[in-house]
């Protein structure tokens, strides 16, 4: 996967082996022991220049599991409060239409797809609102760390 997003003019300077893509003060929030994080891709600097006043999902990192399935697994760390909601939501609509066309080739092959927020100062996000009820609807999870047992379908 690495050798075909550094063939992307756009990907070629975001992207690195394992969670070197990823700022180092994010790289924590994956702790992976049994799935092996074969690359990484900082998709907001990449889409930075571009498409700056756009919101941009933070990270796209591509994991093998022991038998080389692949799993496509992107994830946002931001603070997690219903007012934030729909900034996170226009994230992962942002997120979908580049899927869609012209990174799908994130997606391809991958066994399962998964979606995370990472809290940066706790789930702060009320219960029962309408922005709850929106955010429930899509495939996003709220972890505070992504480890193997997240890495389930649901």
């Amino acid at each position: 996967m690495l050798n075909t997003l550094r063939q992307i003019p756009i990907l070629k300077k975001h992207c690195a082996e394992g969670l070197k893509a990823i700022e180092a003060k994010h790289r924590g929030c994956v702790q992976l022991k049994e799935f092996q994080v074969s690359c990484s891709l900082n998709i907001d600097e990449a889409y930075e220049k571009v498409e700056p006043q756009n919101y941009r999902w933070d990270y796209y990192i591509h994991v093998l599991d022991g038998t080389k399935r692949e799993y496509a697994v992107f994830f946002e760390p931001h603070t997690c409060t219903t007012k934030q909601v729909d900034r996170v939501l226009g994230k992962y609509q942002w997120l979908m239409d580049k899927i869609n066309n012209p990174l799908s080739l994130l997606v391809k092959g991958a066994k399962c797809r998964f979606y995370f927020w990472i809290p940066s100062s706790g789930n702060k996000i009320v219960r029962h609102s309408p922005q709850y009820k929106r955010l429930i609807k899509t495939d996003i999870r709220i972890k505070e760390v992504i480890f193997d047992r997240d890495l389930n379908p649901v």
